[in-house]
């Protein structure tokens, strides 16, 4: 007879437990990896993570181009002469008021800014004008639609 009836049993469950861990971690590395594949085609990434990309043209992006009142918005520009400078993002509502917030360049020129949109259209829905400047110039502007939640 054994003199432990278990030793056996308890190197396979050693064995199950490495194979398990092994698995595990080349599944979170997979994930990993598909996680940064996706995440250098985004649009909204933070302007405090360098873009993998040069930026040729200036223009400023946010996607959709209709918010809803209420919703927050993120816009970002590429302006390729201001790598590294704080620029000054400006959300000129229909009724003239304005919301400003400043955000860094990357090395690549690549910055964003998210809005929390609280203004109320008058007509339901109204356009808004949104612009981004540096030492008192405004380098890009673009519009978009704020549209109140119950407007159809």
């Amino acid at each position: 007879m054994r003199s432990n009836p278990f030793a056996d049993r308890s190197r396979r469950n050693l064995r199950l437990l490495l194979i398990f861990l092994i698995v595990l971690e080349l599944i979170l590395a997979a994930g990993l990896y598909m996680n940064s594949r996706n995440s250098s085609n985004d649009s909204t990434t933070s302007s405090t993570i360098a873009t993998p990309f040069k930026c040729a043209a200036s223009q400023i992006h946010n996607d959709p181009r209709t918010v809803v009142q209420g919703d927050s918005e993120t816009f970002s520009v590429c302006l390729p002469g201001l790598a590294g400078q704080m620029v000054r993002y400006t959300v000129t509502y229909a009724d003239g008021t304005t919301e400003s917030k400043s955000a860094q360049a990357d090395g690549n020129g690549f910055s964003s800014r998210t809005f929390s949109i609280s203004h109320h259209p008058e007509a339901g829905r109204e356009a808004v004008v949104v612009s981004v400047s540096y030492g008192g110039v405004v380098k890009q502007r673009t519009q978009f639609a704020v549209q109140d939640r119950g407007f159809r």
